[in-house]
């Protein structure tokens, strides 16, 4: 067994004991699967005490998240808005202060989020090898600040619509002096132009396209923090920022608030000449079956969140390894 294949093997180990009970990966045989059983055995004490603390980390996130209960108060958002500053955070995963908001953004720094999607990153960056990225609803830039530490990568181009937090990704990149890393004022979607915004003051990682928002649902998080505010954004499609002369991604992260559709409806010629490895946040049965019409394979990283790649079968051992495959119909 090769070094780097030995290193896949290790990395869909750690996420499939992240994904499942230690004690039933073990007695489904997991370990049968390494052609290396003494490292198994050094390194699994390792991968479930991660495993433990990140579920005990999940449980205080999802059935007691305090700021989400402040987050829906009229009076904390009018306090937020008026007393929040900016600070420089340096973030597990990367060796850059990230900027972000003292309040708003507290969520980043008490309980790291999405343990399952950053373990994704490193099993994906270490089986394709890309040289670009693109980070399509950026957010803060955080999985952006951890890719492109990679060797492979190239160049990384955020998108992200929000004034405020596209106003802390270029500060990042200001203060850190990031060379390699292009940040976008814009939304893509399925047509060049302008769009509706809407608008998240509250914890800047909800707002979405008018098109699609939700904030009329009453268990969104968009009626939840009282979201009305919208402004207008500039939209721009993945094939024409390509014919523009930005260089094609091999990898894409697209998190954009129900508008992943419209993401790639604009990237009919990308997905067919570039076929980018993407993950993807999404819960459209619809669009998962456009994927896998087009060659794609499709895994479960978590429950919001999915790998596409485009691959051999041969090639996607070590994703079948880590993920439960995703079968639409």
């Amino acid at each position: 067994m090769t070094a780097n294949a030995h290193k896949l093997t290790r990395i869909a180990l750690e996420i499939a004991c992240r994904r499942k009970k230690p004690v039933s990966l073990i007695w489904n045989g997991l370990a049968n699967r390494v052609t290396r059983p003494q490292a198994f055995c050094r390194e699994m004490p390792g991968i479930v005490t991660r495993y433990m603390f990140s579920k005990i980390l999940s449980i205080l996130r999802d059935r007691w998240h305090p700021l989400r209960k402040l987050r829906s108060l009229a009076v904390f958002r009018w306090f937020q808005n008026r007393f929040d500053r900016t600070i420089y955070k340096r973030v597990a995963g990367t060796r850059l202060g990230v900027a972000m908001k003292l309040l708003r953004d507290a969520s980043w720094t008490a309980i790291p989020l999405e343990p399952e999607v950053r373990v994704a990153f490193k099993l994906v960056l270490e089986a394709t090898n890309p040289k670009v990225f693109w980070d399509v609803g950026a957010n803060l830039g955080f999985y952006s600040w951890v890719v492109r530490q990679h060797p492979s990568i190239e160049q990384v181009v955020l998108f992200e619509p929000d004034p405020t937090n596209f106003e802390l990704i270029t500060k990042t990149v200001s203060k850190n002096a990031v060379s390699n890393c292009r940040p976008m004022n814009l939304a893509l979607s399925d047509r060049p132009g302008e769009a509706l915004f809407l608008v998240d003051r509250a914890s800047g990682a909800t707002g979405s396209l008018g098109s699609v928002s939700n904030a009329g649902h009453p268990r969104s998080l968009q009626h939840e923090y009282g979201m009305s505010e919208t402004i207008t954004c500039r939209t721009a499609t993945v094939d024409d920022l390509i014919r523009q002369g930005l260089p094609a991604p091999d990898l894409m992260k697209i998190d954009v608030e129900g508008a992943e559709h419209l993401v790639l409806a604009g990237a009919e010629a990308c997905l067919e000449k570039e076929r980018p490895a993407m993950i993807l946040e999404t819960s459209n049965s619809a669009l998962l079956r456009e994927l896998n019409e087009k060659g794609y394979t499709i895994f479960r990283i978590d429950e919001g969140n999915l790998l596409c790649v485009y691959a051999e079968p041969g090639e996607l051992v070590p994703f079948e390894q880590a993920f439960d495959l995703v079968k639409s119909g």
